[in-house]
Order: C-alpha cells, then sequence, then structure tokens
C-alpha cells in the first residue's frame, strides 16, 4: 500500500503556532449591478460561523464576529490539539500518535527546522476564514470566499432580475437492491449521490463499518477496498482490471463509479481553489466545516486498513475512483481534509477501505 510522504514532522503543541486574529471584521455595500443603487433587506451571512445581518437603506452592512473557524491552525483554537504537524505539498498537516494519518509510523525530524517551517506555512494555510453569503428574497445571489479576518468596503453586486444561479437541484431514489434511499444533488451537468453508499454485497466481501460499529455505516456510509467498489474479485486488487467509463461497479443500477475525470470535472466546476470547503458537510467535521454549496454534503468517514485498523472518523473522508494509476494495485481518489480548503487528487493502494460516491450515468 502506497503511504503518504511526509517531508518533516515534529511533535509540537498548536498553541506554539502564532496567533491569528479572533474577530471577524467585515463591511461593505450590496448593489444592484444593472441600476447600480444601494440594495436594501439583503441577507449577509457568514456559513460557517453561522451568523448575519441586513443591509440598511442605502445597501451598506456591517458584520462583526468575535468567534472565527479558519482553516489555518491558530492558537486560541477551541480544539487544543496536542499532536504532531508535518508539512506535505507546501502544507501544514496534522498527525496523531506518531502515525500519518493512513495509521503508518512516521519517524521524526529536527524540531527546530520544522517548527520555523511550520509556523510560515500555518500562516499562509489560512486560506479559507468563511464564506460570506448574499441572499436575495430567500435566494443565495453571492458566495463569496473571504480570505481575511478584516475587509472594509466590500463591493457585492448581483442582478436582481435574474435566477438565482445557486438554487440547489437535489432528490431522492431508493436502492431497489436492498430498499436503502439515498440524496442525490445535480451540480453542472453531473448528478451524483450526495450521500455515502452503504450497500452490502452478498458474500464475505462486503466492506467495513467504522471501528466495525454499524451506527457509523449508517450516519457515514461503507469502507470498500478497490475490488469491492468495482464489485469484481479481490485479485484486481493487485491486477489490472482497464475498466472502461462508466463501470457499475457496485453502484445501484444506472449510477456508477466516478472516473478520475469525472472527479476533476466536478472540481473545476465547483473552483478548484475552495472545492473542499464548498463540498463539505457543515456537521461532523472535528473542525472547519464545510459550507456544502452543493448539497454534496462529503463527511468526515475515516478509513480502513488491510490490517483492520481504523484512522480518520472526524478529520478526513476520501473517494474511490474507477481510474487505475499506473500500476497493477495503485488508483486515483480523492481526499478532503478538514485542513485544506481544496481537494486533494491521491493515488492509494487498492487494499485500503475508502468511501464511495456514485455518478449517475
Amino acid at each position: 500500500m502506497r503511504k503518504i510522504g511526509f517531508v518533516l514532522s515534529m511533535l509540537v503543541s498548536v498553541s506554539a503556532l502564532p496567533a491569528f486574529s479572533e474577530t471577524i471584521a467585515l463591511s461593505g455595500t450590496v448593489k444592484d449591478s444593472v441600476t447600480g443603487k444601494g440594495l436594501s433587506g439583503v441577507k449577509v451571512s457568514l456559513a460557517t460561523a453561522k451568523d448575519s445581518t441586513t443591509t440598511g437603506s442605502d445597501g451598506s452592512w456591517s458584520l462583526v464576529h468575535s468567534s472565527p473557524t479558519g482553516v489555518g491552525l491558530r492558537s486560541g483554537s477551541s480544539r487544543a490539539v496536542s499532536g504532531h504537524l508535518s508539512l506535505q505539498d507546501g502544507h501544514v498537516v496534522l498527525r496523531y500518535d506518531g502515525h500519518d494519518l493512513l495509521g503508518h509510523s512516521q519517524p521524526g525530524a529536527s524540531a527546530a527546522t520544522a517548527s520555523a517551517a511550520a509556523a510560515s506555512l500555518a500562516r499562509s494555510s489560512a486560506s479559507a476564514v468563511d464564506t460570506l453569503l448574499v441572499s436575495w428574497k430567500d435566494s443565495i445571489r453571492i458566495r463569496y470566499a473571504l480570505t481575511s479576518y478584516s475587509a472594509t468596503g466590500l463591493q457585492l453586486t448581483f442582478d436582481t432580475s435574474s435566477p438565482s444561479p445557486f438554487k440547489l437541484d437535489t432528490g431522492h431514489f431508493t436502492d431497489a437492491r436492498d430498499g436503502q434511499s439515498y440524496k442525490y444533488t445535480k451540480i453542472g451537468s453531473q448528478t451524483w449521490m450526495a450521500q455515502n453508499l452503504n450497500y452490502k454485497r452478498s458474500g464475505s466481501d462486503s466492506g467495513w463499518c467504522y471501528n466495525n460499529d454499524t451506527s457509523n455505516c449508517s450516519k457515514y456510509g461503507r469502507l470498500y477496498n478497490w475490488a469491492e467498489s468495482m464489485d469484481t474479485s479481490s485479485t484486481y486488487n493487485t491486477t489490472l482490471l482497464n475498466a472502461s467509463s462508466p463501470y457499475q461497479g457496485i453502484c445501484p443500477s444506472g449510477w456508477h463509479v466516478p472516473s478520475d475525470a469525472e472527479w476533476n470535472a466536478l472540481v473545476q466546476y465547483v473552483d478548484s481553489a475552495t472545492s473542499g470547503t464548498k463540498l463539505k458537510a457543515n456537521s461532523l467535521w472535528d473542525i472547519n466545516t464545510g459550507t456544502d454549496v452543493y448539497g454534496f454534503s462529503v463527511l468526515p468517514a475515516g478509513n480502513s486498513n488491510i490490517d483492520g485498523t481504523f484512522y480518520g472518523l472526524g478529520n478526513y473522508a476520501i473517494f474511490w475512483s474507477s481510474s487505475e494509476n499506473d500500476g497493477a494495485s495503485i488508483v486515483w481518489d480523492r481526499s478532503f481534509y478538514f485542513y485544506y480548503a481544496y481537494v486533494r487528487r491521491d493515488s492509494y493502494g487498492k487494499s485500503t477501505g475508502f468511501s464511495l460516491r456514485c455518478a449517475q450515468n
């Protein structure tokens, strides 16, 4: 199984990192883009902090929130963490108990060297403080990703005569195999399951519930190795399947295991820089919940390892694709972490247990 490559690692308390502002202070004006006039009665809110205000007669507004929940690691966090930090692809990564996110032991490195680099990266990793929502007549018209705790004079405009581009197109369908109901959401030209698959295959190869607790399957869906997600022999966890797309796999009739290209299309449509925040659910994450702009509702389901251990519940979610990557035992996947605002494109060994989201044919 492929390990995550960590460049530096150290043992350090989060409180050792530089402090960020403890208050979000914003102000600005909302105008009609056609007439140029200020709009009164417009709701301006913070998606994650869940605070809001309403514009005045001239469209002006101000919003102050004292407990921001930014992406960056910062002192004063409500989650007092003492654990491992490492640097990965230019980002600060949090580890627990001397293991990486998939449970592999990691050696230590120079704390002095790593500390300076980690502090610098932690400062830059606070790229998404929150998402500002502008609502007009009960419809969200603007979603603005905040990159600073303080912003004055924000000029927000939209066309009041046009329909909202952010109206969710969602619904439910029933898996005829076991009668389970799943929510779906349409994003651009694609339609995705908005919940993780929780189908138990017949026989012994049917995936895992996190910590072998069936209540976690009900909440987070099942964790499948790749061959299980593709509904094929376990021999394909170590040999090439060369599946063509769309490939149904274990998905319900009319749905399929998404390809690497389909995941790429989703992330690019949503906006690759903040796609993780926009696609994550706004609950069950330990910290840095998402804004769930498109109703995709990614939950931090963690993963299972081939040795029967489980890691990451509340911290991350990783999803299979149908696309193998330059080797018999490696597959492209998509990873959502609490400390990243974007979606990572990774590749891992087929024998690991990850979540599955199906795409409609």
